[in-house]
This record gives structure tokens, C-alpha cells and sequence, in this order.
């Protein structure tokens, strides 16, 4: 073997130098924790401890080889242990070989161990090894190397297992006499190795028994079943080199698996020679034993049906079939049970292969039962149909053909469709891409044609007492029809694709006994239509309504399904899906399915135009939940963008961005997690050094916000003072504005509705003013610019109402602070509204107070008139309203008032109801008017 393919070898060079370090750390800890430890000690404690097998077992064949061969002894029975634990679980021929000629030159080193036990250890883990080999070999599973690997293996451990046996039976009887001398030997040392001897001479006799008795099997050799059943023979009470006999078969002991055992590979042998009564018998005994285990006595039918076939009796053997196979009476009638899938491929190997014998050779003597061989094939293919096991079903009939099969019923066309089906797919895969409908006419008409068999099949007249098999067919009907549709155009292919996913649908109501061709079934049925409704011009209404159907059924049946995330997202996206009901789909999408990252972005998609489309009264909790769902692909997001995917900067950008808007808007702002994606989109702004102004502008007013809510009402003006010197940021700017003056708006109000006191009304009532009226001199700039349409009706409220709050505020600060100032302002601006709208009488009422304060009695008289002749007469507001006016008229022209009150008692004799009346009459009291009896 060459340096480079030695495993020992790469050990050594990679792991002993690699780790040297490691080993030097390990044992200078070991000796630090427990002085009284050598250093080789220590390694190797460290080692296992960590699971470093590979090194372990460099450390231990380096230091047997410079260890004294009078102290070798426990350092070889752990290698030979480690040994034994790698050949069971190495992956190839090779590592297994290597590893066997590694444990036999380890027991060359030390001849004076107790090499008995390494040995066996070393030859038990070489035959489990060709053990499975043989038993897929019946089958006719694995390669023909692996069949001669087994041969191999059994070759040369029986060779030195025979020698075990023989050796240690020796030391047995040596043993023996020493008991019977009673010496000086300490009898229970003495029985504890008498023991110990008699176990190794067992097993190795099992050991070799049966590697023998599979020898004889594979290749026909009647001497080495001889051999093998004098092995048997130790463990089954046969006097010395003699093979059992049932008679002396020691049946309480067959509770011991390697006993029970013994009597199976004693009834295989006996089979070889041609004994098959007898074999028959042996396997009676193990059968009808109480104490069995049941891992025996699961392989006897299998062993009954190799005996039986390799003896030629297959009329007994048909029987015992029919019998395995009953089930209970429904209806009057006995139902079948099929085999398992082993016992079904065993029998049709068995059967198949007879068949074969029999058509090339007119002198066998299996020819005259060929009927039940015939019908026992057909058996096994009709159960390995119903397990649904089509693989197996396949390679027999590619390995045997079909044209043994004469019967032309359901199972001989079952075989011959899955036959030409797979030879669809094989030249489909050949023509290229096999997972789309083909072009390719050679491949089309090798589909028609598995079509055409699979047809016949499931039509065929005991179609019906093959359900499961027959729903098989229909898929596979139903997907040929799929794939040959890509050589059809127009109408047609559409025809076909809904033809393709009509048989896919039946094909699934057969099955729910197997869940995963069900799932596979549907889901092809569904990517049917799907194709159906992108080539179709007319809507597809009805063919949607029925993709949809199933695929919620599919959804509702394989929820976990790996395919169900990517079918959520088409449902989610299929028109006429409402977005709520989108993000209903969408949030189904299992956690760990490969679609669940482009779902939850789809999801966020539909919730963010929720939130935007949502009711007044809906909106915040609509912002929340985009806020929840956008929150954690932001951050992932901005993971990726930092190792490097640049694909990802727009999406944190504009995720960024809406999750701003809606944190910002709920009633009481989120302004921590507000902060936290403002600073992760402006991180990554910051890292691309291509600034777009507009989003920088549009991320200072986010800052403004944030600002706002938690109370620097200074950075919120800051900000604003710096978005007018960017080109970009009028709209921001005014939008920042909005919020400075909103803000001062609420608190305002706030101050005065719950009588915070004077000082905080003027307080607020200033920054009112001062805010309200920059943004008004900009939006009136911006209206003079001809940038905002203010003649718009929307805009002519807006503007009108930032006035009247203007003129509000500063009508307070003249009555909380006596500011004059402010009060004239407030006259002037009460006018001006008055002019937009000369018969508001909340503004009127407020001009006729202020100008009346100031003095100005002739603009108070004409609010007070004009307000008043906009009332009902008769009204309390009115009677208010016009005692304000004469009260006022009286001070300024005191016949003009005698003149307006003479004609008000005209008009209210009674000059109106109490109070009015009573403060009327006070009025002409005043103005020396002859007092009128009441």
C-alpha cells in the first residue's frame, strides 16, 4: 500500500505532528492536577476524554513500540478493543483491510498476551462486516465486490476462528483437570478463568460455525457445511466433531440468541448438503420453542422460504406463502397480507431466478412445477407493489425481464409501465433539464408510450384488488402526461396540464397509507395548474380555484412538509388574495422551511401597505405590526450588509425607512426602537459615501420626531433650522415644522385646560406663535413660489386654521400677560380671517373682545353687529351678542343706542328672557330712559 493511501500514515504525519503541542499541554496539565501520572498516561487520558480516537491510537502503536515486550500486554488489549470499535464503523473495503492487518501485526508483537480474546474480538468485527454483506447478497442487493468481499471475509476469519476454537477448547480441558486435581490453585481464580475459556471456545465455534455455514451458502460447498455443523455442534450438546441432532438439542437454552442461532445456521447447512427435511425440522424447533427471542424468530420465515426453494418444493413452498399471507375474513372473504418487503424480494429472487433456469434449460427438474413458480414470482411482485417498494419491483425485473411473466394480468402490466416509465426518465435526464415538460420528440415518445402501458394496467380487469399499486399507476399516468406536454402548444398543452393534474389528484385519494407519495402526488398536481394559469389568456379562474383547493388541502395534511413554504408564498401572491389574507398564508410558512426568509420579507410588504391603507381607528395597532415583522429582517439585514452582500444595502435602507414611519406614528411613539433603526440606516448610508439628500433629509426629520417625543423640543428646532439649508429639504422642513408646532399646539391647550397656570399658557402660547408663524411665512413663500398648491381647498383649510390658532395663542398672551403687542397682532390677524370667512363667529366674538379691549370701538360695534346678525334672534347667543353691541354703542353714541334700544323693547316688550331682560332694562336705566312698568 502506497505512503498516501495508508491511514496510518496520514495519522501519523498529520495528527502525531499537529497535536505534539496538544499532547505536551494536555500532559503537562494531567501531571499539574495529579503529580503521581506519567506523561504517556496523561495524553492518553486527555485523548479519550475528548473523543481523539485517530490520535489515540497513533499515541498507543508509537508507544507499544518502545515499550518492553514484558509490559506491552494491557497497552495491546486497549489497542485491540479501539481496534475492534473502528472496523465496525469504517466506510470502506480498504480502511477495513488496513485496520484487520494492523490488529494482526499488533498480535505478532505480543504472542505471551491472551492473543485468543484479541483475535476473536479482531474476527467478530470482520464478520458482522460480511455478514450484512451476505445477507443483501441473498437478495441480490449490493455489487458483485461486495458479494466476493464477504467471501473473502468469512474465508479468513473461519481459518482462525477454527483455530480459537481449537486452542481454546485445549485450555478447557486443561483447565478441567486442574479443577478436577484440586491443587493448590485458588478454586475460584481457577473457576473464573475455566469460565472465561468456555465463553471464547462458544463463540468462536458460533463464529465459525456460521462463517462457514455462509460459505457453504454462496458458493454450493457441501464440505464446508459439514465443517460448519460440527462448530454448531459444540453449542448444541453433539458429541465431539458431530453435528447436532434435535433429539440432544438443549431447548431451555434457546433463549440465548447464539444459541438459538446455532440451530438456524445448523438448518442452513443442512440445506446445502440437500437435507431439507431436515433443515425444515431444525427450524420447527426453534419455532415452536417458548424461549426464542424474537430476533430469531423474525428471520425464520425467510430462512423456510430459502430452504424450501433451494430444496425444490415449491408447492410446499406456495403454501407456506398463502399462509404467511392471510389476513382476517371481511364480508365472508379472506384477505390477503402482504410481505414484508424483504421476504417479498427474497421470494421473487428466488422464484424469478427458477424461472430463469427453467426457460434455459428443457432438464430441470423445478420445470414441472413451473405454474406455482410462476405464481409465487407474480406473489412477490404483486406485495413488493403493495408495500410500495417500486425500486425493488424494477431492479428484478431489469435483472430477470418480464417475459416469464406470461399472465397478462394487472401485475405483469404494472411492471412493464414501470419499466417504460423509468425509461422516460432516463432519457429525459439524458435531454436535459428532467424537472420541466420536454421538447425532445424521442423522449415524448417514450412517455406516450409508459402512458399507453400504465393505462392498461389501470384498466386492467383485477386492477381493482391492487389499490395501492394502482394509485401508483395513476400518478405515474399523471406525471408522464405532465412531462410530454412541453411538445404541445395553445389549448392543447393546456388540456394536457389540467388532464395531468386531474390523474395526480386521483392518484392521492389512494393513498393515505403512504403520506409521501401523497404529498409528492398533490404537489405535482398543483405545479400542473400552476404552469396551466401562466400560459392561460383567460383568467383561470375555475383552474385557480382548484390549485387553490388542493394546495390548502396539502397544507392541511403535510404542514411540514419541505415544499409547503414555497406553496404558502404562491397562495399568498395568487390573485385576488386580499393582504390580510396574504399574511395569514404567509405567517404559516414553518420557521425552518427554505422559503421561510422570503415569506416573512413578503409578509412585512403586505403589512407595511396594511398599515398605510388602515383605518383611523385601526392604524396603530396596523403599525405595530409591521413594526414586529420588519424589526428582525432589518437587523438580519444589516448583518449581511456588514459581511459584505452589498444586495442587501437598499433593503435595510427602505425597511429602515418604513419602520420609522411606523414606529413614529402610534399615539405614544416608540422613540428606543426608533432610534435603533434610525442609526442602523444611517450606519449603512454612511459606509456606501454616496449620500442621497432626500433620505438624508427625510432621516433628520425622523431625528426631529424622536426628538419631539422625548422632550428636546431644541434639537427638534436645530434640525429644522438645518434641513432650510439643504436643497432638498423643504418638504422635511415643513414637515418638522408641522410637528414643532403641533406639539406646542397640545401642550397650549393641555396648560389651559387643566388650569396649569398662567405661566405655562404664556409659555406655551409663545412657542405657538413663534412656530406657527415660520411655518406660516414658509408656506406662504411657498405658495407665492407656486411649490404648493394653497388654492386647493385642502391647502385654503389648512392654511386658515394655522391662522385662527396663531390669532388664539396671542389673544392669550394679551389676557394672561397683558402683552399689547400681541393683541394688536391678534386684532390684525383676526381680520384678516374674516375677510377668508366674514361670518365665523368663533373669530368675530374673538375680534369684537380684542378690539373693544384696545379701544377699538368701532371695529368691536361692527363684530359685535355682525355676529350678532348672524345668530337666531331670540337665541341666547343673540341676546349676548346684542347687549355686548348696545353696551358698546352706548359709550361711543349715546342717541344711536337710545335709538336701537326704544326699537329692541318694539320688537321684546318684555326686553327678553331673564338674565337678558333684566340687564336690557339696567341699559335704559343708564341712558335716563323713562322706566317702563314690567
Amino acid at each position: 500500500m502506497c505512503p498516501q493511501s495508508n491511514p496510518r500514515a496520514r495519522l501519523i504525519r498529520h495528527g502525531i505532528a499537529a497535536g505534539a503541542l496538544l499532547f505536551a499541554a494536555s500532559a503537562g496539565y494531567a501531571q499539574r492536577a495529579d503529580p503521581g501520572r506519567d506523561p504517556d498516561t496523561a495524553i492518553e487520558a486527555y485523548l479519550e476524554k475528548n473523543g481523539l480516537r485517530e490520535l489515540l491510537v497513533a499515541q498507543l502503536e508509537e508507544r507499544i513500540d518502545r515499550t518492553k515486550a514484558s509490559k506491552r500486554i494491557e497497552l495491546v488489549e486497549r489497542l485491540a478493543a479501539i481496534y475492534a470499535e473502528m472496523l465496525e464503523t469504517a466506510e470502506t473495503s480498504e480502511e477495513r483491510i488496513e485496520l484487520v492487518e494492523r490488529g494482526r501485526a499488533l498480535l505478532e508483537k505480543t504472542p505471551e498476551a491472551d492473543s485468543a480474546d484479541l483475535r476473536l474480538s479482531l474476527d467478530r468485527a470482520s464478520f458482522t462486516r460480511g455478514e450484512r454483506l451476505a445477507e443483501r447478497a441473498r437478495l441480490l442487493l449490493g455489487t458483485p465486490d461486495d458479494r466476493r468481499e464477504a467471501e473473502s471475509i468469512f474465508a479468513s476469519v473461519a481459518i482462525d476462528l477454527s483455530r480459537i476454537a481449537k486452542s481454546t477448547n485445549n485450555r478447557v480441558r486443561t483447565l478441567e483437570k486442574q479443577e478436577e486435581s484440586a491443587g493448590d490453585i485458588d478454586p475460584e481464580l481457577l473457576g473464573e478463568a475455566l469460565s472465561k475459556a468456555r465463553r471464547t471456545r462458544s463463540m468462536a465455534n458460533y463464529l465459525a460455525g456460521w462463517s462457514k455455514a455462509y460459505l457453504a451458502e454462496m458458493t454450493g460447498d457441501k464440505p464446508k457445511a459439514i465443517e460448519a455443523l460440527a462448530h454448531f455442534g459444540w453449542l448444541l450438546n453433539a458429541p465431539a466433531s458431530q453435528p447436532p441432532t434435535i433429539g440432544r438439542i438443549p431447548t431451555a437454552m434457546l433463549e440465548f440468541e447464539h444459541v438459538a442461532r446455532s440451530v438456524v445456521g445448523s438448518a442452513v447447512c443442512e440445506s446445502v448438503i440437500g437435507k431439507t427435511d431436515k433443515a425444515l425440522a431444525l427450524l420447527r424447533v426453534v419455532e415452536e420453542s417458548d424461549n426464542t427471542p424474537a430476533v430469531v424468530r423474525d428471520e425464520l420465515p425467510a430462512r423456510r422460504i430459502t430452504i424450501l426453494a433451494h430444496g425444490e418444493q415449491w408447492v410446499q413452498l406456495a403454501e407456506l406463502v398463502e399462509n404467511r399471507r392471510a389476513g382476517d375474513s371481511v364480508g365472508g372473504e379472506l384477505t390477503h397480507d402482504p410481505l414484508s418487503a424483504g421476504e417479498a424480494r427474497l421470494l421473487g429472487v428466488l422464484s424469478l431466478a427458477a424461472l430463469e433456469r427453467i426457460d434455459s434449460s428443457k432438464s430441470d427438474r423445478s420445470r414441472s412445477q413451473r405454474k406455482e413458480i410462476e405464481n409465487l414470482a407474480q406473489v412477490s411482485l404483486a406485495d413488493l407493489a403493495a408495500r410500495n417498494e417500486l425500486g425493488h419491483m424494477l431492479d428484478l425485473t431489469i435483472r430477470f425481464g418480464v417475459g416469464s411473466l406470461s399472465d397478462d394480468g394487472f401485475i405483469s402490466r404494472h411492471v412493464r409501465g414501470l419499466r417504460d416509465y423509468q425509461n422516460a426518465r432516463k432519457a429525459h435526464a439524458e435531454a436535459g433539464d428532467d424537472k420541466s415538460p420536454t421538447e425532445a420528440p424521442r423522449v415524448i415518445d417514450r412517455y406516450r408510450r409508459a402512458a399507453t402501458t400504465l393505462r392498461s394496467a389501470f384498466d386492467a380487469p383485477d386492477a381493482s384488488e391492487h389499490a395501492s399499486p394502482r394509485a401508483t399507476d395513476a400518478m405515474l399516468i399523471g406525471l408522464t402526461t405532465y412531462y410530454s406536454s412541453g411538445g404541445l402548444r395553445g389549448s392543447a398543452r393546456l388540456e394536457a396540464l389540467d388532464d395531468a393534474a386531474t390523474w395526480l389528484l386521483r392518484a392521492s385519494e389512494g393513498m393515505d397509507a403512504d403520506p409521501k407519495r401523497q404529498s409528492d402526488s398533490l404537489s405535482m398536481a398543483i405545479k400542473a395548474l400552476d404552469d396551466a394559469m401562466e400560459l392561460s389568456t383567460d383568467g383561470s379562474f375555475d383552474r385557480q380555484a382548484k390549485r387553490d383547493e388542493i394546495a390548502l388541502w396539502f397544507l392541511d395534511r403535510f404542514p411540514d412538509d419541505s415544499r409547503a413554504g414555497a406553496l404558502l408564498i404562491r397562495l399568498a401572491t395568487s390573485e385576488g388574495v386580499a393582504d390580510e389574507q396574504g399574511v395569514a398564508l404567509l405567517q404559516r410558512v414553518p420557521q425552518d422551511a427554505s422559503a421561510a426568509d422570503g415569506a416573512k420579507r413578503l409578509a412585512a410588504r403586505k403589512l407595511y401597505t396594511l398599515y398605510r391603507t388602515a383605518r383611523p381607528n385601526q392604524r396603530q395597532w396596523a403599525a405595530q405590526r409591521y413594526a414586529d415583522a420588519a424589526e428582525p429582517l432589518l437587523l438580519h439585514d444589516r448583518m449581511l450588509v456588514s459581511s459584505g452582500d452589498d444586495s442587501a444595502v437598499n433593503r435595510v435602507i427602505v425597511r429602515g425607512r418604513r419602520l420609522l414611519d411606523a414606529l413614529l406614528s402610534l399615539d405614544s411613539p416608540d422613540t428606543a426602537r426608533a432610534q435603533s433603526a434610525l442609526d442602523l440606516v444611517r450606519g449603512v448610508i454612511d459606509a456606501q459615501g454616496d449620500r442621497d439628500n432626500a433620505i438624508v433629509s427625510e432621516l433628520r426629520y425622523r431625528q426631529a420626531q424622536i426628538a419631539l417625543a422625548t422632550g428636546s423640543e431644541a434639537e427638534a428646532q436645530r434640525l429644522v433650522d438645518e434641513l432650510e439649508t439643504m436643497s432638498t429639504g423643504d418638504t422635511y422642513r415643513d414637515a418638522t415644522a408641522r410637528l414643532l408646532h403641533r406639539r406646542a399646539v397640545i401642550a397650549w391647550r393641555d396648560a389651559k385646560r387643566s388650569s396649569a397656570g398662567d405661566e405655562a399658557i404664556i409659555q406655551w402660547a409663545n412657542r405657538v406663535v413663534d412656530h406657527g408663524g415660520r411655518l406660516l411665512l414658509t408656506l406662504q413663500e411657498s405658495a407665492r413660489n407656486g411649490d404648493t398648491a394653497t388654492d386647493s381647498q385642502t391647502d385654503a383649510s389648512a392654511l386658515f386654521a394655522l391662522r385662527a390658532t396663531i390669532a388664539e395663542a396671542t389673544a392669550d398672551l394679551w389676557r394672561y400677560n397683558k402683552d399689547a403687542d400681541a393683541r394688536d397682532l391678534s386684532i390684525g390677524m383676526h381680520e384678516s380671517l374674516l375677510r377668508v370667512e366674514p361670518n365665523n363667529r368663533t373669530v368675530l366674538r374673538r375680534l369684537a373682545e380684542l378690539a373693544e379691549e384696545a379701544g377699538k370701538s368701532e371695529t368691536a360695534l361692527d363684530a359685535w353687529r355682525r355676529l350678532a346678525s348672524g345668530l337666531t334672534p331670540g337665541s341666547e347667543p343673540w341676546f349676548e351678542a346684542r347687549l355686548r353691541q348696545l353696551t358698546l354703542l352706548a359709550r361711543v353714541d349715546q342717541s344711536r343706542a337710545v335709538a336701537a334700544l326704544k326699537q329692541h323693547r318694539i320688537l321684546w316688550p318684555d326686553l327678553g328672557p331673564a338674565p337678558w331682560g333684566d340687564r336690557f332694562a339696567d341699559l335704559e336705566q343708564r341712558l335716563g330712559l323713562v322706566e317702563v312698568e314690567r
